[in-house]
């Protein structure tokens, strides 16, 4: 008798918190328009070097949906919830250059005159893990906020644009049995600094610049040419998002 009573006032202390807890959890959508940052990095070989170029910038965009949940007497959160994110690649190559591709079927390499810098457009989903900490406002309507923490993305396409002279496409598809150029999972560290307004009926909104730094290098191990090395072996490219998000709270 006396483990029921003690089981039922544990499943209500339970209860009753996560009520509490759940009472005070924001949701909300937001949209991450932004800047995808490049850096391609020499792994080794200097002969490779004098053929493609460090860093390039591109569009980035995301949406996504959001969770706070409050600690702290509403002074921080855990955040986290599920965004897709869209970052455009491109490799910087001191065009016109041929280079050779190798198909290993019929053991002969085809010269490719490269024309432009290969160009693709990378769709990730992405879920944070972050915790937030608000400031004390002498205002009741707005606070700011300081954000940071890490993401994890996997890649659920990569698009590869004007196919016909994209030398990676062709490299992937001749030489590699079409294997994807890069890898499915990063790892990110993220942070942010915004400001949250407090609107009618517990709504809100929110604004912030965040950058999201990926911390491994995203190539695959491509096979080149004759007598080299993979692709990965030469260089790498690693990601860095920054970008302006807008969001609304329910």
């Amino acid at each position: 008798m006396r483990f029921r009573m003690k089981l039922l006032m544990c499943i209500g202390v339970l209860v009753a918190s996560t009520t509490a807890l759940f009472a005070q959890t924001k949701m909300g959508i937001k949209l991450l328009p932004g800047v995808t940052l490049t850096n391609i990095a020499q792994e080794k070989g200097d002969d490779i070097q004098s053929i493609y170029w460090g860093n390039h910038s591109g569009p980035g965009f995301g949406i996504g949906w959001f969770v706070d949940l409050p600690f702290a007497e509403n002074r921080a959160a855990l955040s986290t919830g599920l965004s897709y994110s869209m970052k455009k690649f491109t490799m910087d190559i001191e065009t016109p250059i041929a280079i050779q591709i190798y198909n290993p079927e019929m053991q002969n390499s085809t010269e490719f005159l490269i024309l432009s810098d290969p160009q693709y457009l990378l769709h990730y989903l992405q879920v944070p893990l972050t915790v937030k900490v608000f400031t004390k406002s002498e205002t009741k309507n707005y606070r700011f906020f300081l954000q940071g923490g890490a993401t994890f993305e996997v890649k659920i396409a990569e698009q590869a644009l004007d196919k016909a002279d994209n030398y990676l496409h062709q490299l992937s598809q001749v030489s590699n049995n079409g294997e994807m150029v890069f890898k499915s999972f990063d790892i990110g560290i993220y942070g942010a600094l915004g400001c949250e307004w407090q609107l009618k009926n517990s709504h809100g909104i929110f604004g912030a610049l965040s950058v999201n730094k990926g911390l491994l290098k995203q190539f695959n191990s491509l096979n080149w040419m004759p007598g080299l090395s993979k692709l990965d072996y030469y260089m790498n490219v690693k990601f860095v998002q920054v970008a302006m998000e807008f969001g609304y709270i329910f």
